[in-house]
């Protein structure tokens, strides 16, 4: 005695080899993700970083963009800025967190580790409420760039 349809079909070989294909090369793409992203925060920590702070901002009435930076950089960090399209004509430390940094030829030298405030006076007024676009760049070539907010 038979039991249900016995025309029903099962999954093609072909079909079921596609579906096989297709999960290996998702956890392939997943696995090189993974490994890529362990990789780069590895060589941030140990290589070439800065981290810039999100309590980073633009003073409007003053046109002078605060940001708040660590550098991970041994022995030192050599540091010089871009704000929007306007010129920077001032530049001073605010505040030193820890480590040490100073201005040296318009350029900011830090030691590794050291966290600080570093205020940026543009030639450009920006209103408030407007978000203010920064590039930081490195001696080695490297170029971190973020947004700040006007207030």
């Amino acid at each position: 005695m038979k039991r249900g349809n016995s025309k029903r079909r099962s999954i093609e070989p072909v079909v079921a080899l596609i579906i096989l294909i297709a999960a290996t090369i998702a956890v392939s793409i997943a696995f090189v993700s993974w490994l890529v992203g362990f990789w780069n925060i590895h060589s941030t920590i140990h290589g070439q970083a800065i981290e810039i702070f999100g309590d980073s901002y633009f003073d409007s009435k003053s046109s002078t963009l605060y940001l708040h930076i660590k550098t991970h950089i041994d022995p030192t960090a050599t540091l010089w800025f871009k704000v929007d399209d306007a010129s920077i004509v001032d530049i001073r430390i605010v505040n030193t967190t820890t480590g040490s940094a100073e201005i040296v030829n318009g350029r900011v030298v830090a030691s590794v580790g050291s966290e600080f405030w570093v205020a940026l006076k543009v030639s450009k007024s920006i209103p408030s409420g407007t978000q203010v676009y920064f590039k930081v760049y490195t001696e080695k070539g490297y170029v971190y760039w973020g947004w700040a907010q006007s207030r």
